[in-house]
C-alpha cells in the first residue's frame, strides 16, 4: 500500500518535479550547458528520467532497457558536448529533489511506512546511481568511437587511455550487471 501510494505521488508530481528540476538547473553554476537549453526541453529531459524511474520501480521494464537508456543519455551527452560532471550532477540534482520532495510531503505516516521508505530509499539510489554507472559508459563509448573513427587514432593507441571495462562490450549483458551487483 504505501509502495502504490509512493508510485502515485510520484506519477501525479511528475511535471512539478520537473518544473523544480528547471528551476534548480536554471540558478546552479555546476550545470551551464544545461542552461543554454530551453525550459521545455530541460523540463522534457527531467520527465523521461523520472518515467524511467516509475518503469523500474513498477518492474514494468526489463534491466537491460533501463541500462541501455541511460548509456543511450550517456551517448547523447557526449554528442551534445555536454561535460561528463555536468550529466553526473543533473541526475543527482533529480535524485535530490525527488526524495526532499518526498520528505516534505510527508507521505510516509507511520513506522511501517518509514521502514517501507528506508527500502524505496535503497531502490532509489541504486536507480539512480546505476543510471550514472551506464551514462558514463555510454559517454566513454561515444568518445572512443569517435576519436577511433573519425579522428583516425589505432586502437592500440586508444587502449593506452580506454581501460577494459571503460565501456559496455556486446557480450555484457545489462541484466548480468544489475543482477551481479545486487
Amino acid at each position: 500500500m504505501v509502495y502504490r501510494r509512493l508510485l502515485n505521488f510520484i506519477e501525479d508530481k511528475k511535471d512539478s518535479l520537473a518544473k523544480q528540476w528547471v528551476k534548480e538547473t536554471r540558478v546552479s553554476k555546476y550545470m551551464p550547458t544545461y542552461n543554454k537549453l530551453t525550459d521545455g526541453e530541460l523540463e522534457s529531459r527531467s520527465k523521461k528520467l523520472i518515467e524511467h524511474l516509475l518503469l523500474f520501480l513498477k518492474e514494468d521494464v526489463s534491466k537491460n532497457k533501463i541500462g541501455r537508456y541511460f548509456v543511450g543519455i550517456g551517448r547523447e551527452r557526449y554528442k551534445e558536448k555536454f561535460p561528463l560532471c555536468e550529466v553526473h550532477y543533473a541526475v543527482y540534482l533529480t535524485k535530490r529533489i525527488l526524495w526532499k520532495t518526498i520528505v516534505e510531503e510527508n507521505i510516509f505516516d507511520s513506522t511501517v511506512a518509514l521502514i517501507t521508505a528506508l527500502e524505496l530509499q535503497t531502490t532509489f539510489h541504486s536507480f539512480f546511481d546505476r543510471g550514472i554507472f551506464f551514462i558514463i559508459r555510454g559517454y566513454i563509448e561515444k568518445q572512443y568511437e569517435e576519436l577511433k573513427n573519425k579522428e583516425g587514432l589505432p586502437e592500440e593507441k586508444l587502449e593506452k587511455y580506454f581501460f577494459p571495462g571503460s565501456f559496455l562490450h556486446p557480450e555484457e549483458s545489462m541484466e548480468e550487471i544489475f543482477n551481479r551487483e545486487r
